[in-house]
């Protein structure tokens, strides 16, 4: 198991997102895992790219200068690896989230990467 810390990286536009906690992401299949990183601001690029691409068309209730907020609060949260879930909600389109779930997390979860090694046959 990798003990390192890391991100699993996942986004969603469907209604299947796990429940209300942050770390319930690690329970989903690997095959969600859109991307793994081992830094915080190659984290923090991957989710302004999928924001810049998915969430903010049709974007309501946001002022213009949010994406700096979340990019600022962002950092700041993985800098001290803290999860950072960014659901947004557009007009006529589903919810879009782009998560970023620190890896080993607070709760104990196995790495889902680990368990999908488990899995297979040697």
């Amino acid at each position: 198991m990798d003990t390192k810390l890391h991100w699993h990286c996942y986004l969603s536009a469907r209604r299947d997102a796990p429940g209300l906690e942050s770390h319930e992401w690690l329970l989903q299949p690997p095959a969600r895992i859109r991307e793994t990183f081992y830094d915080h601001y190659s984290v923090r690029r991957w989710m302004l790219d999928k924001y810049d691409r998915h969430a903010s068309i049709g974007s309501v209730g946001r002022p213009a200068d949010a994406k700096d907020e979340r990019r600022l609060q962002a950092l700041d949260a993985l800098k001290i690896g803290d999860d950072v879930v960014w659901v947004e909600f557009r007009l006529g389109l589903p919810v879009v989230v782009i998560a970023a779930i620190c890896c080993p997390n607070r709760v104990d979860h196995l790495c889902p990467l680990a368990v999908q090694d488990e899995a297979q046959p040697a």
